[in-house]
């Protein structure tokens, strides 16, 4: 999908949810505002605007946002390259080594990094496809380990998940036998070792083997194996994006107000009505904390609220990324 169509959707988003953009101090040179039309939008609010430009005084020259920057509706802002940073700041994206870390849109789909469906993890080296990109990573068709730890092995997260027991396996050499699943001993359920250490880095929507419910840019989800043949295009072709069954003991789910893979748009209601303007109301300039649910030590982030240095957004929970 062209960068522009996945902005209009980013800005429709936000619109529902987030304030109204107000930049404040410089030239008053601006851009007239763009008024939402519900005939040609559904997502429109009557009445709602934002300002899809940036105020010239704050458009180029040392420190200030390069021409041809877009501004979302609560105020961050979308680089000419797709990297979305807060409204407070003009980085909002540290790089890191891999292609789903380096603040970059690799594949020229309009998403960077974690907002890109084929993004799985910050160890994730391939922006173009559901593989890892890491050389001897997830290799072996019968015995699947921990799919986003960033290698082959099963020494350091405890996991070890033969294809036989996989519902969906259709690999010749090991297709899904379910005799061999239901012998406990042939198949049994993750070690807490292994949820332990990689439901973690499991995105939301996927178990710890890489079956993971991915939705396409209409909206459409499919329970998917994470292969290197599978894309967010190919979505709905089996012989490219095989199905599968997720294991129960070691996934996160996607919630209706949670960003998953592809789920970049969420219903109005996953967003807070603004508070009245009372004596306990919090200041207008408040950071509104973003939709879905994180475990309690996590927090959350989304596209316009990045995480802090040295964290990495999956799904919209910051974790560390594993040394």
């Amino acid at each position: 999908m062209q960068k522009s169509m996945h902005l209009l959707a980013l800005a429709a988003v936000f619109a529902l949810g987030g304030a109204i953009f107000a930049a404040c101090g410089g030239s008053s040179d601006e851009s007239p505002s763009t008024t939402c039309d519900p005939a040609t939008d559904p997502s429109c609010q009557p009445g709602t605007e934002y300002d899809a430009t940036v105020p010239t005084a704050e458009v180029g020259g040392p420190g200030a946002y390069p021409p041809g920057t877009t501004v979302l509706p609560d105020g961050a802002v979308v680089l000419p390259d797709g990297a979305i940073v807060g409204p407070d700041a003009l980085i909002g994206c540290t790089a890191g080594s891999t292609q789903c870390t380096n603040c970059k849109d690799d594949d020229g789909d309009g998403l960077v990094d974690w907002l890109d469906p084929e993004c799985t993890g910050p160890l994730d080296n391939d922006e173009g496809s559901f593989a890892t990109g890491i050389p001897g990573d997830n290799i072996d068709p019968c015995k699947q380990d921990c799919w986003f730890d960033g290698n082959s092995g099963s020494g350091n997260d405890g996991c070890l998940f033969p294809a036989q027991c996989l519902v969906g396996s259709k690999d010749p050499r090991c297709p899904y036998d379910p005799k061999a699943a239901a012998d406990p001993k042939l198949c049994p359920p993750p070690s807490d070792k292994c949820v332990k250490y990689c439901k973690p880095l499991t995105p939301k929507g996927c178990d710890c083997a890489g079956c993971c419910q991915v939705f396409d840019a209409t909206g459409k989800s499919y329970t998917v194996k994470l292969v290197a043949g599978c894309t967010s295009e190919a979505l709905g072709d089996p012989t490219k994006c095989p199905t599968c069954t997720q294991i129960p003991e070691c996934s996160n789910p996607c919630g209706k107000c949670d960003f998953c893979l592809g789920k970049l748009t969420l219903p109005p209601e996953c967003y807070p009505p603004p508070p009245d303007a009372g004596v306990d109301a919090p200041p207008p300039d408040a950071p509104v904390e973003p939709p879905g649910t994180c475990p309690p030590e996590l927090t959350k982030c989304s596209p316009t609220t990045p995480c802090p240095t040295g964290l990495y957004c999956l799904t919209g929970c910051c974790i560390k990324p594993p040394a």
